[in-house]
Parts: structure tokens; sequence; C-alpha cells
């Protein structure tokens, strides 16, 4: 896959094989139950997230801790999933009207009736802030407003537990109106809250909200925002508004976060797992992957609770990395995979410096064979950033009719490519060029801007960076390939791409699925520098929300 059309250098047989040579050779979410005890979930709820807080990142978790006041610590005696809890740290100096440290992750779409369930400690004492607000979690929605569970009290409490529904210019508090149960410092308590949007135009919203079992508000003449207000949850303590310093040390504690939708509401399915690699030992042959089995693993760099992660060092100049590339793994076919990673680079990486390359994932369907090359085949997804953006792209040179390059097909026959040289459908940009005396072509949905920066902080590329990608393939009805497949990518849990109408099969293939994932960093015109870069936890599954490990 390139950027324009130009001949490419051919110096791989698995990247950018001669091509004479390789013509040649070749759904609605289940009902859940609920976990850790979340004993008011209502019937029917989907679970979304289930996380049992013994990491800071992963399966969808992100954080913005560059104070570090986030960590993980132990304590037997949580309830929730011992030994491993989330604690925030709010040391001597800290300011009122911030967070330690803002750990989140991405909410269903229309997110309209969900329950979240989190255990939760505050420490004893605790310095209350003068404006009586100590907030919890949120519900984010930004400027259209966030829902947010706050311990309210004057400093020294007694505190009790409110919800602050933050939109709107008249809001009120949500005071508990059932039970006014104070609640205890220096104790776990099990937080429970149910929302449901209420009816366009009448104000019959309900927020219902518990503590360690026992009721403590119903409110059920709620107006809210309007629909897909809600879009990410946060861990994010704030202290109080704005003045005032902490004059000690105090914590918030987290032992569990869980959060599921009604069955009704839109949703990416969580899928099952396909299968993980953690890069923990040399024996990938014996767990499944082939090709190059013998790839280097760094005991130096790896994420927190691994031992290890792969390796890939490319001198100047080399197009390819010193223990080679090209790892491959089968998986049961499917039409739609989900794959998620945490990745680390150099400090000084620099990628290509070009408009393409390098290349890192790629994911190939049971059209081909085990062995072909990526690209050109029948369809090869990658997944991957250049200059520090984003990208997904395809390519399906395989089905591209060679005697009707330039012709505009998508209104005359399925047999013909879907990323470009014959058309494009779904009317995104894509790609014709020459390589080795045939044509190639290429199709890329890039993010709108570099998430992967230079500069230390949340972006930083020398840090470890979840990263998440979903592909759909479209359907295809009447024997036509219909423009309704799904593309998307997350960045330590924010959507930063997300189509939903680009076409990835013509009617050609209507059988075409996912079966094969290669990680294959590759840099056709060289490496400009010595550079590095490492993966770590791996996973591939059907679908998003997982519990990737």
């Amino acid at each position: 896959m390139r950027d324009r059309p130009r001949l490419p250098r051919i110096l791989s047989r698995w990247a950018v094989l001669p091509i004479l040579v390789l013509l040649a050779c070749s759904r609605a979410t289940p009902p859940s139950p609920p976990s850790t005890g979340w004993t008011h979930q209502p019937p029917g709820f989907a679970i979304w997230a289930d996380w049992p807080l013994d990491a800071l990142t992963g399966s969808g978790w992100g954080i913005n801790n560059a104070r570090g006041y986030a960590t993980i610590v132990e304590d037997p005696a949580a309830p929730g999933s011992a030994p491993h809890v989330g604690q925030w740290r709010y040391p001597p100096g800290f300011p009122g009207g911030e967070a330690p440290a803002t750990m989140y992750h991405s909410l269903p779409p229309a997110f309209t009736e969900g329950f979240v369930g989190v255990w939760w400690k505050p420490s004893e004492p605790w310095q209350g802030h003068p404006s009586r607000v100590n907030k919890i979690y949120f519900l984010l929605g930004g400027s259209c407003g966030n829902l947010v569970p706050v311990m309210y009290g004057p400093p020294g409490g007694p505190y009790q537990l409110r919800i602050a529904p933050e939109w709107g210019s008249q809001w009120r508090w949500l005071t508990p109106n059932v039970n006014a149960k104070p609640i205890a410092l220096g104790a776990w308590h099990k937080l429970e809250l149910y929302f449901k949007y209420n009816t366009p135009g009448t104000a019959n919203g309900i927020v219902r909200w518990w503590m360690d079992g026992a009721a403590m508000g119903d409110h059920a003449n709620v107006a809210f925002p309007a629909p897909g207000c809600f879009t990410e949850f946060q861990i994010s303590p704030t202290w109080g508004g704005v003045g005032d310093a902490k004059t000690h040390t105090d914590h918030f504690w987290f032992d569990h976060v869980y959060i599921s939708q009604a069955t009704g509401a839109p949703a990416v399915s969580p899928g099952r797992i396909l299968f993980q690699e953690g890069f923990e030992d040399a024996g990938l042959a014996a767990r499944g992957w082939y090709d190059n089995t013998t790839p280097l693993l760094s005991t130096t760099e790896h994420v927190a609770n691994s031992a290890r992660s792969i390796e890939y060092q490319f001198p100047s100049g080399a197009t390819r990395p010193t223990a080679g590339s090209a790892l491959r793994r089968k998986f049961s076919p499917t039409d739609a995979v989900y794959l998620s990673y945490h990745v680390k680079y150099s400090p000084n990486w620099v990628g290509s410096q070009k408009p393409y390359h390098p290349h890192e994932f790629h994911l190939l369907t049971n059209a081909d064979d085990d062995w072909v090359g990526l690209s050109f085949s029948h369809l090869t997804v990658y997944v991957e950033q250049n200059g520090g953006r984003p990208l997904v792209g395809i390519q399906d040179a395989r089905n591209i009719d060679q005697a009707k390059i330039g012709a505009n097909l998508t209104g005359v026959t399925e047999k013909r490519g879907a990323a470009g040289c014959n058309g494009s459908s779904d009317g995104y940009p894509d790609n014709c060029y020459v390589v080795g005396g045939v044509y190639a072509n290429e199709k890329k949905w890039p993010a709108a801007s570099p998430y992967f920066g230079d500069t230390p902080g949340p972006l930083y590329k020398s840090d470890w960076h979840f990263v998440e990608a979903y592909v759909k393939l479209n359907t295809i009805v009447g024997g036509k390939g219909v423009n309704d497949g799904i593309v998307q990518y997350w960045f330590d849990g924010r959507p930063v791409i997300d189509r939903h109408d680009v076409l990835l099969r013509t009617g050609a293939n209507p059988t075409m699925q996912f079966n094969q994932l290669v990680i294959a960093p590759y840099i056709g015109d060289g490496s400009p520098v010595a550079q590095s870069m490492w993966i770590d936890d791996l996973t591939v599954a059907t679908g998003r929300a997982v519990g990737a490990r």
C-alpha cells in the first residue's frame, strides 16, 4: 500500500513480492449477568466494560497520569477484586478544581439507558473542600453535560452521596431522597448508579443510586441532554472547585468498575477472544504463529504485569528489522475482527519520513492462501501510524480488472477492485499505481491529527500506548456490495477513526472472511535512522470490550 502513484521498491517476499511470481503462486448483544455483586443492575443488560483495576490501562482503558499520582497498590481486604486496587493520591499543596489523574474508557454509542458499578474508598482522615464538592467519577459528555456522583459535605463532614447532573443553565442537585446514610471514611463502598433518558419533551428521565446495597436516591423527573451526549467514563476524582489546597496527603481508592447498557441500545458486540499473545517467551510456534517465529524479545521494555515484549530494531537504511518480520497467525474466520495491543517507540522514532510506511499490522482473509504477499491479495487491512497519525488502510489488488484501469465499474460489475483502479463506490479517496508491470491499489482512513508525539506528555511516542482497531466487512445484498463496512481505531481508549460507510469487498467475494494476522513492520525506502518499536499484550477477537489481558 502506498500513498501516491509511484513505483515502489520490491525488496521482500512478504511485503511486496514481484507480482508475476505472486500471480503464478497463487448483531444484537446478549444479556450478561452482573459482576462482583451488582445487585441493582436491571435484567436484560449487556456488559460494556468490566475492569478489576489491577492495571491502569488495558481492555480499552487509558489514563492521563503525568504527575504519577495514580498507581496500582495492594489491598487484600478490597471487596471487589483484591488484591490490586487503584490509588489516587492528593499530596500536600494539591490545588482545588483538579484531579490527581484521569482514567477513561469510551461509552456505548447513544448511551441512553445504563448502569455503572464502582467499588470506592475515601481515606480517613479526608480534607474536604470549602465548596463541599468531592467528585468521584464522571459519565462525561463535555459541552453537552456530565452525570457525576459526588461525596458532598462541609470540610470535616458528614458527607452524603449526591448526583450532579451537570447540564443546562439551571441544573439542580439530585439529593438522597430515600436514605440519607452518611459516607463512612476509610471504608470500602459499593456504588451503583442507574439512569434512563426521558421521553423527548417530557421530564420523566430516571436517576437511581445505591450505596452498599441500600437505595440512596430515586428521581424520576429528570430531563437529560441530547441522546449520545455521554461518550466517556472517567475516574477523574476532582477535589472541589477553585481555590484552597490540601494540607496533608489524602487518597481515593477504586477496586472495580463495571458498565452495562440496555440491550435495546446500539452497541459494538463485545465478541469473543480468538487469541491473545503476551510475548512472554520464545515458544511462538507452539502457540500457532508461523513464518518468522524467532523474533527479538525484550526484557527491559514491557507493560506492567508483563515480563517481555516483542522488539523491532531498524538499522539505518534497513527495510526490515534486524530479527526479521512477517510473524503470522491464523484464527477462526470471522466477518468482524478486533485487534488491540500496547505499543512504544524509541525517543528518536521518525518512522519512514515519507507519506507512506512503516507498515505494522496486517489482517488477511480466507480468499488467499497462508503465505500470500501482503501487498497483493484479495484484501489486506493495514493498522499502523504514519508521522504519528493513526491509520487504517486497505488494498485488494488481486480483484482489480487490469484491462479496465481508470474505468468506473462501480455501477457495471462486482468483479473489480474496491480500493482503487476501478472506481470508488463509497466515495473515499483511493489510489492506483503500477508495481512489477501490473496495477495495485490502496485506500486509507487516517486520524484527523497526530497522536504519537515527540514531546513528553500524554501523547509521547516513547511511552506505552494502548491501540485498538475494529474492522467489519460490509454486507452483500442481492449479489452487490453495500457501503456499510466499519473501520474504527482507538488511541488509549479515545476514538480517533470511526467510519461506518466503507466498502471492503464486492459481490465477487461474498464468502470472504478475516482469518489471519501478520505483524510485519516494514519501511520500503529504508529506515532514515536507527530506531526501534516494541509491542506487548496483543488480543485478536470478534468485537471490542473483550477483557484483553
